[in-house]
């Protein structure tokens, strides 16, 4: 991991703790070869992080503290960039509503399905590592199961309120800003950029960055060992 990583510069994205769940994004380039012609793409790679929990009293318990900062420090990296995007999910209001319009039932499914996530993390933190925490997040198993949340919160609403639509609508507007902040980044087609972000971002993220055709989206799982 090391080897690979001690070459990149680090591009640092923060979130709250949305839904459960957190993410990072690594970014290198790869020659790719089509019909008479020949392309260079920047790639990116997507990581996923929960909550990381600090033992030491001098830092947060913040993924940025648990792992961009160390990280950096150990690469030698002496920079780290912020691609932050603010987002208006206003998920507290959605579910308020929901239980006031006869809607509980979906209330119980989005909070099951958000339980269950965390449930299976703490379980594979517990019984294995970080590590294959880690890994599990980010398998399509785990992204999807998040993914899911979203699209169960945009049916909170009725004829006259689609709030649960709007919330939802206002996640996808952020990680579009996210993805252009990503690209606007990556100045050369030989960079190589690790970003950090929530894994409730994996989905969206990740399917602007495989329709990019200036970028290509590399597995972190071969950088996870």
């Amino acid at each position: 991991m090391k080897s690979f990583l001690s070459k990149l510069p680090i591009f640092l994205l923060f979130l709250l703790l949305n839904m459960g769940c957190h993410r990072p994004v690594e970014r290198t380039t790869k020659n790719s070869e089509k019909a008479e012609k020949t392309t260079t793409k920047a790639s990116v790679a997507i990581l996923g992080m929960l909550h990381f929990v600090s033992k030491n009293n001098t830092v947060s318990q913040e993924e940025t503290d648990q792992l961009a900062f160390r990280l950096a420090k150990d690469l030698g990296h002496e920079k780290l960039y912020l691609a932050y995007a603010p987002v208006n999910f206003d998920f507290e209001s959605a579910m308020e509503f929901a239980i006031q319009n006869d809607q509980q039932q979906l209330v119980d499914s989005i909070i099951r399905n958000a339980r269950e996530l965390a449930q299976n993390y703490d379980r594979i933190l517990a019984e294995k590592s970080l590590t294959a925490a880690l890994q599990y997040l980010n398998t399509e198993e785990a992204i999807a199961k998040n993914h899911f949340g979203y699209l169960l919160a945009t049916q909170i609403g009725n004829e006259e309120n689609s709030i649960g639509t709007e919330i939802v609508g206002e996640w996808y507007k952020a990680n579009l800003k996210i993805y252009l902040k990503i690209q606007k980044l990556a100045i050369s087609e030989d960079d190589r950029i690790m970003v950090i972000y929530g894994q409730g971002h994996l989905r969206i993220l990740g399917q602007l960055i495989e329709d990019s055709r200036d970028m290509e989206l590399i597995p972190i799982e071969q950088f996870l060992e």
